[in-house]
């Protein structure tokens, strides 16, 4: 993906649009399904995915650029797309801590993550998205 179209090349050579909006609707469902299934490590990893697209969802519709992953874009959340994100709750949340937090190399951890984290980052992510989708909404953005 560039930072400039918010697209993409599939597999097929087809140049197609991101569509952050439904990527974090699916990692959060996906969130949910496996932290019911206790399957906590995984669990966080598409909590911290639903967070990511959901900042790119509100920076694509804000017509921001950007490049990176989480922890690169808190910073980017700036100017029209902070109306949509609370920059100092979203750092206050324990998914987006700096080094403890979320990042998409944890799954490799070998000690695994626990129940207690794993419905944290949910409950983060859960709430995060539906607070910055209701305010999409309202401002007609979505």
């Amino acid at each position: 993906m560039t930072a400039t179209t918010f697209s993409y090349t599939s597999k097929g050579g087809i140049q197609r649009m991101a569509n952050f909006h439904q990527a974090a609707q699916r990692h959060l469902k996906d969130a949910s399904i496996l932290l019911s299934a206790s399957c906590f490590d995984n669990s966080c990893y598409h909590s911290g995915y639903s967070t990511e697209c959901t900042i790119k969802l509100v920076l694509q519709l804000t017509k921001q650029q950007w490049r990176g992953h989480l922890h690169d874009l808190i910073p980017l959340v700036q100017g029209k797309a902070a109306t949509y994100v609370d920059v100092q709750e979203l750092k206050k949340m324990k998914i987006c801590a700096p080094i403890v937090g979320w990042s998409s190399e944890m799954r490799y951890d070998p000690d695994g993550l626990q129940l207690s984290q794993a419905t944290d980052w949910f409950g983060e992510a859960s709430n995060f998205y539906s607070k910055t989708h209701t305010q999409l909404v309202a401002n007609g953005e979505l």
